[in-house]
């Protein structure tokens, strides 16, 4: 029994390292996106779908602005350190809360573990005729993510350009890499990878150090608070 649990974990380890070198010029493609400047601050919450708003913690603590944009859902991902102080109020406004308990580091499954909670979420707030409010913390990585594979399957987009569109609406986004990979393999589980990036799609800027990701996202956080 352990041999043959072995020879699976093989198996499946040599079929990961397979899709992944087919689907390099697709990471590298969402990688030159997400890493490229940003022309300018954007002002949050910025919308992607007429449903569907991108933000960060800020973003829900200005009820007024809420309700002024007809927000009727609100989605945290980012557990305790997302919370707002206004839970209790949100109910008095209409507004309906989730909280999911996602992590911002480059190993955890954000797209296979909270995906699919959050797209009922997101549609649920779509028939009434709501919107939702997604947000984490700095508003770029975990709400980056799932807000991305929400436009990329609901508007049935390749992967790239919802990550263009998501990236042109809201700036600095998605410098998780190990994010974007994982979005990749949503878009190839669900045939969205478009058409094979060229050459000059692939082309990174300088490669960010190690730990520059959590660096670029403190020095954002400065810049805002």
């Amino acid at each position: 029994m352990a041999f043959a649990c072995g020879i699976t974990i093989l198996l499946l380890k040599l079929r990961n390292r397979r899709r992944d070198k087919d689907l390099e010029p697709w990471y590298l493609a969402v990688r030159a996106v997400a890493d490229a400047p940003s022309v300018s601050r954007r002002d949050l919450p910025c919308e992607i779908l007429p449903h569907l708003l991108y933000g960060d913690k800020g973003s829900a603590l200005d009820t007024f602005l809420l309700q002024a944009l007809g927000v009727t859902h609100i989605l945290n991902v980012a557990g305790p350190a997302g919370n707002q102080t206004l839970l209790a109020d949100y109910p008095h406004f209409g507004i309906k809360y989730l909280q999911l308990d996602g992590q911002d580091e480059e190993d955890y499954n954000m797209v296979s573990l909270h995906h699919n909670e959050a797209s009922e979420f997101i549609r649920e707030a779509r028939e009434v005729e709501g919107k939702c409010l997604v947000h984490c913390v700095a508003g770029i990585n975990r709400s980056g993510v799932l807000v991305a594979a929400e436009l990329m399957i609901y508007k049935r987009l390749p992967v790239i350009e919802a990550v263009k569109r998501c990236k042109a609406a809201r700036g600095t986004f998605l410098l998780n890499e190990g994010f974007q990979r994982q979005l990749v393999q949503l878009a190839h589980q669900e045939g969205l990878l478009g058409p094979k990036p060229s050459k000059s799609q692939t082309d990174l800027p300088p490669r960010r150090r190690r730990g520059a990701n959590k660096a670029a996202k403190n020095a954002f956080m400065s810049r805002i608070s």
